[in-house]
């Protein structure tokens, strides 16, 4: 079994730079408790944006009443036996705002006396089916970068639905096998309820032990866990692990103590989805002393960063500058963009200067301008050692932007990637050629083209999702009549 165990608990706040969203997503679809949800770790935000999706609250109702049938299977079949309708009994059991949900959308859950049976696990086979109906529409609610199948297999008991129309439920017989694999499952998670995240019930491709802890108890813990137990591994720590709480704070105390402070960044030296998780990362309420944000960017870099202040939803204007090359092979990005510092700090009287690169060339700005306060913004796989020491002596705080969680730039690489893509149609529309037809790799050219990096199993299902969502709906080429009698060829991108 391929699978790392993580702490139940959090003694000390050792997990406080955790993330939890995924884990509470989970948690509030497989029906946890209302006063469960309030807890501390998972995000308030979160939980209000499920509760106000009808596609998770389908999902949710669904599976609070089939665990509830298997807490107290005996107790609510006792009661639909008192006098009185059957019906009635049955449904007094159930949240009355729950059943009225699912029956809005036309999801009946109380079948009683039905084809031949009143075994109350027709409700639980036709519940598993409308489950099985509805659990792909969650999908969005599912980062791009977790693989879905994992995920949608929790819901899921094999072989124990109704089937399209009742259809496997039609006859005594096949009655039979589907309630002795409900009735298995419920035994199963009856005798070992203790080894369920928070007693709720789930299908986990393994028998459940007290050792694995909480599996739900961040994404950290919850993914490794859950992708081992798929006999994979999940490698992707920088989506779920953001920085810890003291970088944050080194970094709003450098803000909230500076008169007029703004950040210039390197683009040559600094990653642009580190840069916008990092942004994405800070409490806005705490950065609105920022002035300014300028990106000094040349035709070599990434063509990420020409997306960054249309994804980055802050209230700093943000400045892109192009720098142009006069020799091919000689950036000026470190010249100009000194020069600009040396001007907001004369002429603008900008006091507090952030620095966002990982290349050492500015610590001659640094001892030259040595009245301006500096603070810096690098990546831990880009620097040395030798420079962070040189702060150090200094003085000069600095915070490893790759430490800030990557959760949030998913939908800023999609955006970066859609982007390489239309250019490239836009070439094609103009010139008529394509480089190549590959779809494997046109999807490689563009992640390269996007400088998106990360582990291979990560990367190989973020292009097979990207694949599966953008291109495999393909391309239409058409004629387009010219005004000159021309009929050059047009290309469309198919969406799903």
């Amino acid at each position: 079994m391929i699978y790392q165990s993580i702490a139940l608990n959090d003694p000390g706040g050792k997990y406080d730079n955790y993330l939890t969203d995924n884990a509470a997503t989970v948690c509030y679809l497989l029906g946890l408790g209302d006063d469960k949800l309030a807890q501390d770790h998972f995000s308030k935000e979160k939980i209000k944006e499920l509760r106000a999706d009808d596609r998770a609250t389908t999902i949710r109702y669904l599976c609070m009443i089939r665990m509830q049938i298997f807490r107290n299977y005996k107790q609510i079949s006792d009661a639909k036996f008192k006098p009185g309708s059957e019906t009635d009994n049955f449904e007094k059991c159930f949240d009355k705002e729950q059943i009225k949900f699912l029956r809005e959308r036309g999801l009946e859950i109380v079948h009683v006396n039905m084809k031949g049976t009143s075994s109350i696990f027709m409700n639980v086979a036709y519940i598993n089916q409308y489950i099985l109906d509805n659990i792909d529409k969650i999908k969005p609610l599912i980062p791009d970068w977790i693989k879905f199948e994992y995920i949608r297999a929790l819901f899921l008991m094999p072989k124990c639905n109704a089937g399209p129309g009742g259809s496997l439920v039609a006859t005594k017989q096949k009655q039979q096998s589907v309630f002795n694999g409900i009735h298995d499952g419920m035994v199963a998670y009856n005798n070992n309820k203790n080894s369920y995240p928070y007693q709720l019930f789930l299908v986990w491709p393994y028998t459940l032990s007290e050792k694995d802890g909480n599996i739900l108890y961040n994404d950290e813990k919850f993914l490794k866990m859950l992708y081992g137990a798929n006999r994979d591994i999940f490698k992707a720590a920088e989506y779920v692990i953001d920085a810890p709480a003291q970088s944050k704070e080194s970094f709003y105390d450098f803000v909230s103590k500076a008169g007029s402070v703004a950040i210039f960044v390197d683009c040559e030296n600094v990653t642009p989805y580190s840069f916008v998780g990092m942004l994405k990362g800070l409490d806005a309420n705490n950065i609105s002393k920022i002035r300014e944000i300028v990106l000094y960017d040349d035709e070599h870099t990434s063509t990420a960063w020409d997306y960054v202040s249309s994804y980055v939803d802050i209230d700093i204007p943000i400045t892109h500058k192009e720098i142009q090359r006069v020799l091919d092979n000689k950036s000026l990005i470190d010249t100009v963009m000194t020069a600009g510092v040396c001007r907001a700090y004369y002429e603008d009287h900008v006091d507090s200067v952030v620095l966002a690169s990982s290349d050492s060339d500015f610590w001659g700005l640094i001892t030259t301008v040595s009245l301006a306060k500096y603070y810096i913004l690098n990546e831990r796989t880009r620097t040395s050692q030798t420079i962070i020491d040189r702060f150090d002596e200094k003085g000069i705080e600095h915070c490893f932007m790759d430490d800030f969680a990557q959760d949030k730039v998913q939908l800023f690489k999609t955006q970066v990637l859609l982007g390489t893509l239309r250019r490239r149609i836009a070439t094609f529309n103009e010139t008529g050629i394509w480089p190549d037809m590959d779809a494997d790799k046109l999807v490689d050219s563009l992640f390269r083209e996007a400088y998106i990096t990360g582990a291979d199993t990560q990367m190989e299902q973020e292009k097979k999702t990207f694949m599966n969502t953008y291109l495999k709906g393909g391309f239409t080429i058409k004629y387009s009549e010219d005004p000159d009698g021309s009929r050059p060829f047009r290309m469309e991108l198919n969406r799903k």
